[in-house]
């Protein structure tokens, strides 16, 4: 999907204009770090990962993916390797 490019810090890229990009991945970001009612827009869509520190593994994949799907992504695999977690998929 074609959104606003953003830094790594959330600011929006800009180059004498706003910079637009494939953002994926941007997207999939801003769903973990999110919490439920987060995002003024779709207030229901939310990981909040830092709530799964002490979880168990298995919810928060299943609410990644949960919440991802939620946002019109097709994902096929969430999975942590070398204590990275890896979300595979994205806007058809």
């Amino acid at each position: 999907m074609i959104d606003i490019k953003q830094q790594a810090d959330g600011d929006i890229m800009m180059a004498g204009d706003i910079q637009y990009a494939e953002c994926s991945d941007q997207h999939k970001l801003t769903v973990l770090m999110s919490a439920k009612g987060e995002i003024k827009n779709k207030p229901d869509v939310g990981v909040g990962i830092v709530d799964y520190l002490l979880d168990s593994v298995g919810s928060l994949l299943r609410e990644v993916r949960r919440q991802c799907q939620r946002i019109g992504m097709k994902i096929t695999a969430v999975y942590f390797r070398k204590n990275n977690l890896m979300i595979e998929g994205g806007y058809d």
